[in-house]
């Protein structure tokens, strides 16, 4: 045991105090920090007492052509579009162009009809709404209008058009629109760590075998220790990192938190339900160990680090597959299908599909036992069949053996015996 604590503290060590993990915790804590503190940092640089000079206040134009009153349009527009100065122009299309093009005006409005407009604007990018706006002002008017002239008043009028409906919406399970958001963030950090890591597993391994270092290692520590040594070291640096970016996340929020009380998406990510989050945590452990000891098994039974990349792919693509699965299943609403209930019960697609589901549909308590339970086993048997090809492997040299040929070997060298 004592041997196995000195190559998890090696490992774990090896990673944390490495440049790049030490380079890439940091920039990403401050790159979080940054976003999640901008909109009080613009806050304090931006004055609202500084006046504007006047050639640089975004003006728009209106001519009513008289079909309107002038008086009603200008206040309606003005409610409408309060970061501009809006005017009243006798302008022409042709010279209204001309003060568009010249950037005296940011669009002029010129009502045709009571249902009929033109608008010369600027060329704008794709997300611009003023269009739109203005659809919603002379579309709300022309309806006064009508119902004005069938004989109503202007209150009776306003009463009609301003008329709402209050809806109290009760759900009868966890809310998808409300949960979508931290749960594409969870399923996206899970994809990371088991593809980020567990490369790093393998390719730690594939590079002390092609180093023949592995042969001086062996004689003094077990290939079994060295290999779990390796995987628990390199997870608890992947749950280091990840506490550090996801904790100074959460203290930048709760410092900026009065600035983004009003966004649905920042509240949802940092206000994750405690029992998501003790699950999402064993889903991240135990699907790590699943997925770190199939690449500590692949690492030792190759000869070269280039060979790595093309040696995981089969398990790289199952977890790609099932990430992909999951994204596809919460983008169309189908989180709680047949198909996701099979991938909860089967260990290399559970940890997406049980951290989906968990997440934004209400699993039963027996559902979630029985899938962590099978999980835990997995990891345990693979984890043992793992490190019987790791011992194996670390010594066997030339061609990658195929995986009917890796069992022939363990029987063939006594390692599996038969009953």
């Amino acid at each position: 045991m004592k041997k196995y604590f000195i190559v998890f503290k090696f490992v774990y060590l090896k990673h944390v105090k490495s440049k790049p993990f030490i380079i890439l915790t940091l920039v990403t804590a401050l790159v979080l920090g940054g976003v999640l503190s901008f909109p009080g940092i613009k806050e304090k640089f931006s004055s609202d007492d500084k006046e504007v000079p006047a050639d640089e206040i975004m003006k728009i134009g209106i001519n009513t052509n008289q079909v309107y009153s002038q008086e009603v349009i200008h206040e309606v527009f003005k409610q409408s579009f309060p970061d501009y100065q809006v005017d009243i122009v006798d302008e022409t299309t042709a010279t209204a162009e001309t003060l568009v093009e010249d950037e005296e005006f940011e669009f002029i409005v010129l009502i045709d009809d009571v249902n009929s407009y033109t608008l010369i604007k600027q060329p704008t990018g794709i997300q611009d709404s003023s269009r739109y706006r203005i659809d919603g002002i002379l579309l709300n008017y022309y309806k006064s209008h009508l119902l004005t002239e069938s004989g109503l008043s202007e209150d009776d009028a306003t009463k009609i058009l301003g008329a709402q409906m209050n809806a109290n919406v009760i759900e009868t399970g966890k809310s998808q629109e409300q949960s979508f958001f931290y749960t594409y963030v969870l399923v996206g950090l899970l994809y990371m760590v088991i593809i980020i890591y567990g490369q790093l597993v393998a390719t730690s391994v594939a590079s002390e075998k092609s180093s023949r270092a592995m042969e001086i290692l062996i004689t003094t520590v077990s290939p079994v220790k060295m290999m779990f040594g390796k995987v628990l070291g390199t997870g608890f640096a992947a749950l280091c990192q990840l506490f550090v970016i996801l904790g100074s996340g959460m203290l930048f929020y709760n410092l900026n938190a009065s600035y983004w009380g009003m966004n649905e998406i920042m509240a949802s990510i940092f206000n994750i339900p405690v029992e998501t989050i003790i699950i999402s945590v064993i889903l991240f452990i135990l699907g790590f160990f699943v997925y770190a000891f199939i690449y500590a098994a692949i690492g030792s039974l190759a000869n070269r680090v280039e060979d790595i990349s093309t040696s995981v792919l089969p398990i790289t693509f199952v977890s790609v597959g099932s990430f992909m699965l999951v994204m596809f299943s919460m983008t169309s609403g189908n989180v709680d299908s047949t198909l996701m209930k099979i991938c909860t019960w089967f260990p290399l697609t559970s940890p997406y599909a049980l951290l989906v589901r968990v997440s934004m549909t209400d699993v039963m308590l027996i559902e979630k036992i029985g899938a962590i339970a099978i999980l835990l086993v997995t990891a345990i048997v693979i984890g043992y069949i793992a490190a019987l090809i790791y011992k194996m492997g670390v010594l066997l040299y030339g061609k990658p053996p195929k995986i009917r040929e890796i069992f022939k070997l363990l029987k063939k060298r006594d390692i599996i015996k038969k009953k």
